[in-house]
């Protein structure tokens, strides 16, 4: 990767929108993790409806943490 000292503006600019988006990204996917698949659907810590659940799961599969051979129980 090029120093930030050697980038002209559009360079810099996208290096920075990057830098944003995987702060975002990061923080999303350790919400999904704690909140969703730790707190949730392990220790029964809270109710949530559907609408909460389906964005639970969507983060917890952003995370990259899917296990095939065991589903998430929407019970």
């Amino acid at each position: 990767m090029y120093q930030l000292s050697k980038m002209n503006g559009k360079k810099l600019k996208t290096a920075h929108m990057i830098f944003v988006a995987d702060y975002v990204y990061g923080y999303l996917d350790a919400v999904g993790i704690t909140a969703g698949a730790h707190r949730y659907w392990t220790h029964k810590s809270y109710r949530a409806k559907l609408p909460l659940r389906i964005i639970l799961v969507v983060l917890y599969c952003i995370a990259g943490m899917v296990n095939s051979s065991k589903g998430i129980n929407f019970n």
